[in-house]
């Protein structure tokens, strides 16, 4: 008869249990670690192209300013007034460009254009101009620069327009008035001559000729 093996007996020794894993909670983990990781990079991203942005906007400020066009080289591009405008529609730098080399531009044209109606005045009120051919040369002046502006931004024409007519409207009525107190003026010296040659006679009277009976 086969010898029988002794039973195996225990000795005591327990085996530590393996601890259980929670995907779940490591998952969410991980994922809020992501998370952050994530928004820094948009915020440091987003720093970044807030710091181009601002430099792009100086930058294109400066360029268009410095290059806005004149009313004579608006004139002569005609139709292609926009090449000759700096900056473009679709670029931060563009429109920056754009927008300071329009606003440069009114701001001159503003300039020259009150130099030209203080030229009319004083030669209006040399040469006894009237006032309502006064107002034409100034609406004519004012026109003239707010066509070019036209060419490149309709809304430029229109703002230099309001813009200018307050300072037209002023520079007619203080003309009216100059040249009202001129022509009163001018009206005061001529009676006080006038009235010098009834008492003295005429030049070539010989002296003692005139009496007050020839006055009246």
């Amino acid at each position: 008869m086969a010898e029988r093996l002794p039973r195996y007996r225990p000795l005591g020794v327990s085996i530590p249990g393996v601890p259980s894993v929670n995907y779940a909670q490591t998952g969410r983990a991980q994922a809020q670690v992501f998370g952050t990781l994530a928004a820094s990079l948009d915020r440091m991203s987003e720093f970044v192209y807030e710091r181009k942005k601002t430099e792009a906007l100086a930058e294109g400020a400066e360029y268009g300013a410095m290059n806005a066009p004149t009313k004579q080289q608006l004139e002569q591009a005609g139709q292609d007034a926009e090449k000759v405008l700096p900056g473009d529609k679709t670029t931060v730098f563009g429109r920056a460009a754009r927008k300071a080399a329009l606003d440069t531009a009114q701001a001159n044209m503003e300039a020259a254009t009150r130099k030209e109606i203080t030229r009319l005045r004083l030669d209006g009120i040399k040469n006894n101009v009237s006032v309502t051919e006064f107002t034409t040369q100034v609406q004519s002046t004012i026109d003239g620069y707010a066509e070019a502006l036209d060419q490149v931004s309709p809304v430029a024409g229109v703002n230099f327009r309001a813009g200018m007519a307050a300072n037209a409207n002023s520079s007619v009525l203080a003309y009216s008035e100059k040249l009202l107190s001129e022509q009163q003026r001018q009206a005061k010296i001529k009676a006080e001559l006038d009235a010098d040659a009834i008492i003295t006679g005429p030049p070539d009277a010989e002296p003692g000729n005139s009496s007050i009976d020839d006055v009246f």
